[in-house]
């Protein structure tokens, strides 16, 4: 079982002044009373350090990326979100960055695999990754992790 919280919350410290150095903000909120999830950490830092790193890339100088860890109401799920406020991923192409080889950076820059594996990760653990909005103007991308039935974290 993971903690998601202390996962989170050690990699937005070390790379705050990653973010920092290029004018962006990076903030983070986790729940308290989270249930731990089944998963692997390692398997967890690599998913989150992917879309870290990809929200940093797509937002500009002077925004903002936000982590947050919480509980829905009512779900056996854990759900992280990495949101920036960079210019968003169009509705048309929401799927299909999923996709192997599929990109929407510049040409030498990005093979268009690190959310293919992001994904095949989450299903490999039973857990669920979607490209949404973020209220920041950008985009949010919200993953789910099944909860592990015998663990709270304070």
């Amino acid at each position: 079982s993971v903690d998601l919280g202390v996962v989170v919350s050690r990699h937005c410290a070390l790379l705050r002044r990653t973010l920092a150095s290029r004018g962006i903000r990076l903030e983070h909120e986790v729940a308290p009373m989270l249930r731990r999830v089944v998963a692997s950490e390692k398997a967890v830092e690599s998913v989150l350090l992917n879309l870290l790193l990809n929200a940093a890339d797509a937002t500009p100088a002077g925004g903002i990326v936000r982590v947050s860890v919480r509980m829905p109401a009512a779900s056996a799920a854990v759900e992280v979100s990495v949101e920036d406020s960079g210019p968003g991923v169009p509705v048309a192409l929401r799927e299909r960055i999923f996709e192997p080889f599929f990109t929407t950076k510049d040409e030498g820059h990005g093979t268009g695999l690190g959310l293919t594996v992001c994904r095949s990760i989450l299903d490999r653990m039973g857990g669920k990754i979607a490209a949404h909005d973020s209220a920041l103007g950008g985009a949010a991308f919200v993953m789910q992790f099944p909860a592990w039935a015998m663990g709270v974290v304070a």
